[in-house]
């Protein structure tokens, strides 16, 4: 009878040991992992992180014959990590007829009108001309307020010429302009 209790005693013995040997090698790692963070220096722990406010829709309105139509919207950028205000802007829309292109299309996706998008680094309406998917450099992030304190510190401008308005049937044209803002 003894016999069967101390074997029963030495196999939970090294059950314990087994979990207590467990334990400490997920202790063990614990302690390593944390160690590795407290070693990151800021630079490479934090990732630049950027944010674009107060965009809004631009409704170009009913067409005109013979008139282009634009329009702007004034933005905020905001950038995380100190230093210069350099940013990259890369614009794409959701055009389908002819993809890597600014167009607007169609409900039925069959007709399409060339367009162009500028940006600017200021409040003031877009300049400088953005080609679908191209990355275009600028600066002027703001590094203090993620909504720049009211202040917009850039603009998106669309504009679509008369030309390519003319001979285009009537009806309701839309695009999806992204902007993707990096360092």
């Amino acid at each position: 009878m003894r016999m069967i209790e101390s074997q029963g005693l030495l196999k939970d013995q090294k059950m314990q040991r087994m979990v207590l040997s467990g334990l400490f090698s997920a202790i063990f790692m614990l302690v390593l992992f944390l160690a590795s963070l407290t070693i990151l220096s800021p630079s490479t722990a934090f990732a630049q992180q950027f944010k674009i406010s107060n965009m809004d829709d631009i409704n170009l309105g009913t067409w005109v014959p013979a008139t282009a139509m634009t329009g702007n919207d004034s933005v905020c950028i905001y950038k995380s990590i100190i230093g210069n205000t350099n940013y990259k802007v890369t614009g794409t829309d959701n055009s389908t007829i002819t993809p890597t292109q600014f167009r607007l299309q169609n409900a039925a996706n069959t007709v399409e009108i060339p367009y162009t998008v500028n940006w600017n680094n200021t409040s003031s309406p877009g300049t400088n001309l953005l080609t679908d998917g191209t990355v275009f450099n600028t600066n002027n992030a703001v590094k203090t307020s993620l909504t720049c304190a009211g202040v917009m510190n850039a603009n998106f401008k669309i504009d679509v010429t008369a030309a390519n308005l003319d001979m285009k049937p009537a009806g309701t044209y839309t695009a999806t302009v992204s902007f993707l803002i990096n360092k």
